[in-house]
């Protein structure tokens, strides 16, 4: 995933939709891995890259901002996964009854 990552950001650009995706799943293969600390940083700079870029309700922002809300959790920090929980789309989600279901995206 690190090689994925370096090789996207220099053909592509580090902003491009395949490298987000790149540094997105990167996150998640530290996560699974007890890297923390690492999978949270590139989380929240994917995040920060994803609203940006392609807005807040884009299915891969979701995804994002749900992975990040959960590796809060499992370092301990409930304030801010709570943050992230609770958004404007959670409370319309639940007035029409749809969820998103995120999972590892498959870019790579």
């Amino acid at each position: 995933y690190e090689q994925n990552l370096k090789d996207r950001t220099h053909i592509l650009g580090p902003h491009h939709p395949s490298t987000l995706t790149s540094r997105n799943n990167l996150a998640n293969a530290y996560w699974q891995t007890d890297r923390l600390d690492e999978a949270i940083t590139l989380f929240e700079q994917t995040l920060k890259d994803r609203t940006r870029i392609l807005g807040s309700d884009h299915p891969h922002t979701l995804t994002t901002r749900h992975h990040l809300a959960e590796a809060y959790r499992a370092a301990g920090r409930f304030e801010d996964a709570d943050k992230l929980f609770e958004t404007p789309s959670d409370s319309e989600n639940e007035q029409d009854g749809t969820e998103e279901d995120p999972e590892q995206e498959d870019d790579n």
